[in-house]
């Protein structure tokens, strides 16, 4: 079942791309919260 395997491996893969980037993009939206809160003040 060599199919099977890669293809889970490739849905990990993904997965893992998909959970980085909404990590950064997480980061960025709180660094980006707080610089428009300190400019609000």
């Amino acid at each position: 079942m060599p199919w099977t395997h890669s293809r889970v491996h490739t849905e990990i893969v993904l997965s893992r791309t998909v959970w980085k980037n909404l990590t950064v993009l997480h980061s960025h939206v709180v660094y980006i919260v707080k610089v428009f809160e300190h400019y609000q003040v």
